[in-house]
C-alpha cells in the first residue's frame, strides 16, 4: 500500500471508530449508564480487526493467526468486563461521571481513541 492509500484507510476506520463511539455515548448519556462501556469499547475494536484485515485482500497465515488471537483476547476480555458490571451494577471509575455529559463524552472519545 502507498502511503497515501494507507493514511485515507486510517482516516476511514477512524472515522468509524469514533463515530460508534460517539452514536454510543448519545445512547449512553440518554440512559445515564456506563453498563455496555466496556463491551462497546471491545466490540468496536474487533470490528475494526476484522474491517482492516478484509481491508487488504490478502490471505497471509500470520494475518490469519494474529486476527483470530486479536479476536479471541477482545471477545474474552469484552465479555468479562461486561459480566462483571452487570453483577456489580456500577462502575466505580464512573461515579461523579454518568451524571456528567461533557465528561462522559470525553471518557467514550479517549476510548475511541485507544
Amino acid at each position: 500500500m502507498t502511503g497515501s492509500v494507507m493514511g485515507n484507510a486510517l482516516m476511514k476506520f477512524a472515522a468509524v471508530d469514533f463515530g460508534i463511539q460517539w452514536v454510543l455515548w448519545v445512547v449512553a448519556a440518554l440512559l445515564r449508564t456506563e453498563r455496555f462501556y466496556d463491551l462497546a469499547g471491545s466490540g468496536t475494536f474487533l470490528f475494526l480487526v476484522h474491517l482492516s484485515r478484509r481491508h487488504t485482500n490478502t490471505n497471509y497465515l500470520r494475518q490469519n493467526v494474529q486476527t483470530g488471537m486479536v479476536t479471541a483476547w477482545s471477545f474474552r476480555l469484552g465479555l468479562f468486563l461486561f459480566l462483571r458490571i452487570m453483577k456489580e451494577g456500577k462502575d466505580q471509575r464512573f461515579n461523579g461521571v454518568r451524571d456528567s455529559p461533557g465528561t462522559f463524552f470525553m471518557y467514550w472519545t479517549i476510548q475511541g481513541n485507544t
